[in-house]
Order: C-alpha cells, then structure tokens, then sequence
C-alpha cells in the first residue's frame, strides 16, 4: 500500500488540485481511510530547479503537507532526492528534519530557531531573504500544472528577481558587527548559492541561443564558458555549499560542450565530456571529409542460440537469449567496435511486459518505458554508452517522449504527435549517424531528426553500438552499417 502512495503523490504536489479531478489529497485521505500503517515516498522532483540547486524553497507548503501526512494515516517518511545543496536550500532541509521528527511541531517556530541560530543578528534580514526566495520560487511553480513549474525556470532567476535576492544579502550583511565573523561567513555561504543560481541560469540561456545557431558572433559561447569557469571557482572555494559532482561527475572537465540544450539537464543528468572526450570531438570536421555514398553492412545478430555469446556485453541489468531473441532491460552494447565511418543500426523490437492493476477498480495500464538504442558509443571501461554515444530514446519516460542526446547533452525532445511504443507490437527500429543528419525512424516514420554542422563524435574510441531499455523488450534481426570516411584530414 505504502508503494501505490508513492505513484501517487510528490511532496511538492499534494496540496494543489488537479485538473483530472480528484486531488493528490483526495487519494492520500482516502488511503489514510484504508491503513493507518503506511509510509510516504515523495519524489520531489524538480519543478523550479530542487534537483539542480536552485533555491526551490517551498516553506510552508512543506509545513502543511508533512501536517496533512501525519493527520491521515502517515507512520514513517522517505524523502527521495534531497541533494544536499546547503546554500540554496539549508532551511528546507532544517524544516523537512524537524518536522518528520514531529509533524506537529510548530514549522514557523523552527524556522525563525534556524535563522537566529545561523545568523545571529542578521537573523530577521536572512529571515526577509528566504521568504523572498520562497515567494519567487512560488510565483514560478504556479497553480496551472501539478508537479511542473508554469513558467520557466532558466527565464524566472533573472537579473531584476537576483539583483533584489542580493539587496536583502547586503542589508543582512550590514546588520553584522566586526565580531560577528562566523555570522558573516554563514551568509557568504548563502550568496555562494546565488551566485551558483545567477551562473548556472544564465548559462542556460546562453547555450539555448548556441543550439539554435543564434550566437552569430561567437560571443555567447565565451561567455558560457566564462561562467564555467567561474563555476568552478565557485566550487573550489565553497565546497560544502552545493553537491557540486553532480555538475561535474566527480573529474575535473575541460569545460562546457559547445551546444548543449540547457545547463541542468547537460549538468545534472551527465557530466560534461571529460578533456579528451572534447578535443576527440572538436578535432572532426565534416567538411574534411570524402565520405563513401553507400551502408557496407558490417554486422548482423538473429540470436538463433541459447547463450548471449561473444558479440555482446552487459553492462546494467539482465540481459539473455528467449526463444531467438535478446531480451532484457538496463544496457548491452556490442562487444566489438565498428570504427571508421559513420554508423547505422537496425532492429525490430517488442515490449513484452505485461499489464497491471494497481487498484481493483481500476483497468490494466502497463508502465512501459524506452525500447531504445545508440550508436557512436564508446566501451564500458572508458565511460557509460548512454552519456559517451548518441542515445536515441523511443517511448522514454514512461512511454511519453521520443529523445535524441549526444554525450549526455540534449539535441532534441518530441512529446506531442510523435510515434510511441504500442504493446505486443514488434516495431522496426532503424538510427543512424548519416554524415551527420541524426535519424530515428519507427516503423518505416521519422520521428526524430538532428542535423549536426561539426563535432560529430568520430574521435577514437566511440564506435560501439547496443540498447538500453527501462522495462523489459524483446529484440531480433540487428543489424550494423558503416558509411566509412575515405579521406578525412582530420581523423586518423
């Protein structure tokens, strides 16, 4: 029971009304009514920026609904996702603590406790600062969508909503005598966060503006990488004040790829491409290259025999041979490489999970996610297929989207009128790298198409291919092409 209330709600949801009719509290009361004996899983998400580290404060909706929790049948909470980004969330995380330690303390007492603990006497203008960033945060979170932000996040933290989030730092500073340096040091603490904030956005902006090809002059690519820089300067000098790995994956980077989508999905959901990943990429140039007209099938697979076999590794999941054909969710990419050219993979697919109830009363749905694929990927050993190839998502999350990402970064994202997985229905599968025109086709229909102008990822090293599925699928008749490169300057 306690696992269908996770479906159910998101702590940042619960106390909005949805546009489907009954309310995430109508179905938390309704389960309190059933047991008395069940715990809460929230995914808070990230609906103005919690997962990345903006200062996604939402205060007193988290007093009132750990209060509402506890009042219908709450015994015991997980809170999934908290990342540790101290200086842009430190009262929340304070407020969440002391609440589910008792869900009937006073949430108002507690936090004015935390800010006369931290700051001394700037206690009451750090306390008109995270009230301020609370009242933002809850302008762009809106009442239109549960569980999504109504207005953008990279565009909300601009210069006039910052520039008046610093006024209330510098008058709490203000506030502040010579011997008050811890006191100093802690709000120091808090403007790192900002500081974080106003880069990390405006980064988002910048690269927005590369990947449509509107930095005509170049100069939002310095600028991006300027801030990059500063970045990293940030983090070498406040290291408790963000969990800075997940923007840097724990390696030292070389800087920002030049034309990812938006910083936090480039940032949070994969590292940056390591220095040699980069300079493999950015040594290619297309115009180089004498490029051979025909696909030279290199490889094929029908999986008529009983063992995985030599031609594939697993690395995530469980991966097998049933009835002659490979199955299994999590990732297996081709043992051997296909270098020298530009690379196609075809396969025909099926999704054989089978459909559930998580209700009585309710009909079957089945939580299908991604039959998908990549190409241009380099080996387990030398970093993650997903983040290192071009990784084409069919039917990802949870079957909602079709999504094409190059080493991590996002290239292209379709969520309405687009082809997706149709249970029990073996679909034909063909991506391909066609000098750089991204394709994937579904069942002989386009569906995803990126048309890359430099930098395809021909350095050494990413020539592997293989599938990566969510749940469960069913794959056949693969098969490999190479477009080979007969003369290029560039790669060896």
């Amino acid at each position: 029971i306690g696992n269908v209330a996770n479906f159910l709600l998101r702590s940042d949801t619960i106390s909005r009304e949805s546009p489907v009719g009954a309310s995430p509290r109508d179905y938390f009361a309704g389960w309190g009514k059933v047991t008395k004996l069940h715990h809460w899983r929230p995914n808070v998400g990230a609906p103005v920026g919690f997962q990345w580290g903006m200062p996604d404060v939402p205060l007193r909706r988290t007093m009132e609904d750990i209060r509402f929790a506890a009042d219908h049948g709450m015994m015991g909470i997980y809170v999934d996702y908290v990342r540790e980004h101290w200086a842009t969330q430190g009262p929340l995380y304070y407020l969440m603590a002391q609440l589910i330690w008792n869900p009937y303390a006073d949430g108002e007492a507690i936090l004015k406790d935390y800010y006369k603990r931290a700051f001394g006497p700037a206690a009451k203008k750090m306390e008109a600062y995270w009230n301020y960033m609370e009242r933002i945060r809850e302008e762009c979170y809106g009442t239109e969508q549960p569980g999504r932000a109504d207005h953008d996040v990279l565009d909300f933290y601009n210069k006039e909503r910052l520039d008046k989030a610093y006024d209330l730092l510098n008058k709490a500073k203000a506030a502040l005598g010579p011997e008050n340096e811890r006191h100093r040091q802690r709000i120091a603490f808090v403007e790192a966060g900002l500081d974080f904030t106003r880069l990390i956005t405006e980064c988002g902006r910048l690269v927005r503006l590369i990947q449509g090809y509107d930095d005509q002059d170049g100069q939002a690519l310095v600028k991006l990488h300027a801030n990059w820089e500063e970045l990293r300067a940030l983090r070498d000098n406040n290291p408790g004040a963000m969990r800075w790995r997940l923007f840097w994956g724990g390696h030292q980077a070389a800087g920002p790829p030049s034309t990812p989508r938006y910083a936090p999905t480039l940032w949070v959901e994969s590292a940056p491409p390591a220095a040699a990943d980069q300079s493999a990429a950015d040594g290619v140039s297309l115009a180089d290259m004498t490029i051979s007209e025909e696909w030279e099938l290199v490889f094929s697979d029908n999986f008529e025999r009983e063992e995985l076999g030599e031609n594939w590794e697993v690395v995530d999941g469980v991966w097998a041979i049933v009835d002659g054909c490979l199955r299994g969710n999590g990732t297996v990419t081709s043992s051997k490489g296909f270098p020298g050219g530009f690379q196609r993979l075809e396969f025909e697919a099926r999704t054989d999970v089978q459909a559930a109830a998580l209700l009585s009363d309710q009909p079957a749905e089945t939580g299908v996610s991604d039959i998908s694929s990549f190409i241009h990927a380099r080996s387990p050993a030398e970093g993650k297929p997903l983040r290192t190839g071009y990784f084409f998502q069919f039917g990802g999350s949870n079957n909602t989207l079709n999504r094409l990402r190059k080493a991590g970064m996002m290239l292209e994202e379709i969520r309405e009128n687009t082809r997706l997985i149709t249970q029990d229905k073996w679909h034909r599968v063909l991506i391909e790298n066609d000098a750089g025109a991204l394709r994937m086709f579904v069942d002989g229909e386009l569906v995803l198409e990126h048309v890359e102008r430099d930098a395809p990822l021909l350095g050494e090293g990413h020539d592997r291919v293989g599938f990566y599925g969510w749940t469960a699928y069913l794959v056949r008749n693969v098969n490999v092409y190479l477009k080979s490169i007969i003369e290029s300057s560039d790669v060896e």
